[in-house]
């Protein structure tokens, strides 16, 4: 009986052993996340365009790229970018650790001679996901203008003598960003297609009072989904 009773509370010892590690594998194992698209809701890679409202009225969607952040305040992502055929329909993103994440996906196709991010969707997932999938539509999105700076005369950044420039601040319709003049740039995030915008900006000496002020040529000008659109402004 004694032995009977010792082998009962060995098989239970091993049984419950066997649980705590496979909830401890779990736990602290790796997971996939299958990540499926569409374009506006359909499962095919073209779309059509408003007709007269851009240079071409159909786009083929060749290659998706998928991207993956802790978060959606983060701009580098936690690994390097997958590359999939927009007909495969869905990209797998393997060993993820347990969490919350930020999928990112970019459709690209050849609009008017250009590469551009036409379409994009994203949304946040836990991981490990329900069936270990995200679904993710995608629809027309933004751009990017990327405002430059130069000097036609003989001022410089800086701080310490006469003519240097401290700030540069850059007005789109009215709203302004404001960065350091050796920066050289400033990138306007989440633009709005099909809408015109113009472009000025001020330099400010230390004393933060304007010394010069510029406006931007191409005014007014639109930019395209997924475009990342350069303006530059010269300082007389």
């Amino acid at each position: 009986m004694k032995n009977i009773q010792t082998l009962i509370i060995l098989i239970s010892f091993i049984i419950s052993a066997f649980a705590f590690s496979a909830c401890d594998s779990e736990e602290g194992g790796t997971h996939d996340l299958v990540v499926h698209w569409n374009i506006a809701g359909l499962n095919v890679c073209k779309a059509f365009l408003p007709e007269g409202q851009y240079a071409q009225d159909e786009l083929v969607f060749t290659t998706v790229e998928v991207n993956i952040y802790e978060d959606e305040t983060e701009e580098t992502a936690i690994q390097a970018p997958i590359t999939a055929n927009c007909g495969a329909g869905q990209t797998r993103i393997t060993r993820l650790d347990r969490g919350s994440y930020f999928v990112t996906v970019d459709a690209f196709t050849d609009y008017d001679g250009s590469e551009l991010a036409f379409f994009r969707g994203e949304s946040e997932v836990s991981v490990p996901a329900p069936g270990n999938v995200v679904d993710i539509p995608l629809m027309v999105g933004d751009g990017k203008i990327e405002v430059t700076w130069q000097f036609a005369g003989g001022m410089t950044c800086g701080l310490d003598h006469a003519g240097e420039i401290a700030d540069i601040v850059v007005s789109l319709d009215g709203v302004d960003y404001e960065a350091a003049c050796g920066d050289g740039r400033i990138v306007i995030e989440d633009v709005f297609p099909d809408s015109e915008y113009r472009i000025t900006a001020v330099a400010l000496n230390k004393d933060g009072d304007v010394v010069y002020d510029a406006i931007h040529d191409g005014n007014p000008f639109e930019v395209l989904p997924g475009q990342v659109y350069p303006a530059t402004v010269v300082f007389q």
